[in-house]
């Protein structure tokens, strides 16, 4: 009897091997077959469940969750321009306040949902109820912005000339006070924050929220998986040229920016956020980076968060998943550095609250 339990024991075991080999090599066929599908619809799912899961601690305690959902934002249409130009579509969120206010262009990081993105969402909508005009345009190729005609040409994948295009929409609008003009970006989009931000001149200051981090320690970008990535995140068919991919990637090398742009200590006020759960790695190559610079950089480790600062949704949905211990202190530093740099407390005096549980 023993023997035979064994043998049925071992048999399972082998069958369960043999699924498993054959899943992987199934997985690892279709990633040959068309990299940017297997990107798109095998890895991203389980990427999304686990940066869930991971940057709220769902498995620890799903009580201290909270899920809102933010009021939708206008809609703005910003004309393409030039022979690489797109038309910008981005979110209007208008301060609770009335007369002009200072203005935020808020840039989102590397999701196919971008300006949808639920952080994105819930720091538009807390920084206008604080008395600011906030504008979160799509990057190019992300959302609802096309992409380029020529998409493999490296060229077409600048974003500093799409930022002077939201200033230039702000400053058009007559709602704005145009000497306090502030950029926020987030993972990719500080890395286009600092490339454009530094270079625009109506720009009052920047703040940098868990930077893209795409290179090693010596600087080389690693290329076999930025293709991909590239590629499904803007929703393209077949994957970019390397010479693509790492033209984009490299235009906000923060550690090139670093030794180039922030050295000298005239340079604008720049706020940088990175979370404690972002891994050793990244906050040791953003540490050493913080330590070269000069002039007014602050710089802020977050604890117990991660890339997103407590703020999730999936795939752009309506519902936001966040936990308050994790976000407000965040959005307290961020509010606390635009007031420094002498952005008007815009506070109302009965603050509308526009979140819905």
């Amino acid at each position: 009897m023993k023997a035979s339990v064994r043998i049925r024991l071992r048999k399972l075991i082998l069958v369960g091997v043999v699924l498993c080999a054959l899943m992987v090599g199934s997985l690892y066929a279709f990633f040959l077959a068309n990299p940017v599908a297997f990107r798109a619809y095998a890895f991203q799912p389980v990427r999304e469940i686990s940066f869930f899961i991971r940057e709220l601690d769902a498995l620890a305690s799903w009580s201290g969750i909270e899920k809102i959902v933010v009021p939708e934002p206008e809609m703005a249409v910003i004309p393409k321009q030039g022979f690489h130009g797109v038309d910008i579509v981005a979110g209007v969120y208008r301060p609770v306040t009335s007369g002009q206010a200072p203005a935020i262009v808020l840039q989102h990081g590397s999701y196919p949902w971008g300006r949808k993105a639920g952080l994105m969402r819930m720091l538009a909508t807390r920084l206008a109820e604080n008395g600011f005009y906030v504008i979160v345009p799509d990057a190019r190729g992300f959302g609802d912005t096309a992409d380029p005609v020529h998409v493999e040409n490296p060229e077409a994948w600048r974003t500093a000339s799409d930022l002077t295009r939201v200033v230039d929409y702000l400053l058009a609008s007559g709602d704005i006070d145009s000497g306090n003009i502030f950029v926020i970006g987030h993972s990719m989009g500080a890395n286009h924050t600092l490339e454009g931000g530094l270079a625009e001149s109506r720009v009052k200051a920047l703040v940098l929220i868990g930077p893209g981090r795409y290179t090693n320690q010596q600087d080389v970008l690693v290329p076999e998986w930025i293709r991909a990535r590239f590629s499904a995140d803007r929703r393209l068919d077949q994957p970019v040229s390397s010479e693509v991919a790492i033209f984009a990637y490299s235009l906000g090398n923060l550690r090139l920016l670093a030794k180039s742009k922030l050295a000298e200590p005239d340079h604008k006020p720049v706020l940088l956020i990175d979370g404690e759960k972002e891994g050793e790695a990244k906050l040791v190559y953003l540490a050493e980076i913080v330590r070269t610079l000069e002039g007014p950089v602050e710089y802020h480790t977050l604890p117990g968060t991660g890339h997103y600062c407590g703020v999730r949704s999936f795939y752009g949905a309506e519902t936001i998943y966040y936990r308050p211990e994790m976000f407000e202190p965040f959005f307290e530093i961020v509010l606390n550095f635009l007031e420094r740099q002498g952005a008007p407390n815009g506070i109302p005096s009965e603050n509308d609250i526009t979140l819905k549980p």
